[in-house]
């Protein structure tokens, strides 16, 4: 009988401590928001980060402008924009493979896209 209850007791301890573990696990794979990550001296970050690394959307700021948009694996991933003081660079960043559908915004109101065999200067232009 008390070898019974022993593991009956154990089962449930061993139980308990299963139950813990997969609930500490599903909290370890949410991303937590940051507002100030400084991962070097001259560099912050404003956004998501999973398992030590940037994730989702954020916000990237260094001395030679900043980047808004998604990262994967700390990677640019996804849609997104780097603004420098004279232009803007908008692209879908793909971590594997070129950026796609890339676009400069001039301080002077005119856009370029990317084509095959250069730039494509966009009809119109911005005032802002």
């Amino acid at each position: 009988m008390e070898k019974k209850k022993f593991n009956g007791i154990f089962a449930c301890i061993v139980g308990a401590f299963m139950v813990l573990s997969f609930c500490y696990i599903l909290f370890l794979l949410r991303p937590k928001k940051v507002s100030n990550y400084k991962p070097t001296k001259n560099i912050t970050y404003k956004g998501q980060i999973l398992k030590n690394k940037l994730n989702g959307k954020g916000k990237l700021i260094c001395p030679e402008g900043k980047y808004l948009g998604s990262f994967k694996d700390s990677r640019f991933d996804g849609k997104g924009k780097f603004i420098f003081d004279d232009f803007v660079y908008y692209a879908k960043f793909n971590k594997d493979k070129a950026n796609e559908d890339i676009k400069i915004k001039h301080s002077d109101g005119y856009t370029y896209k990317r084509v095959k065999k250069g730039w494509m200067r966009l009809e119109g232009k911005d005032e802002n």
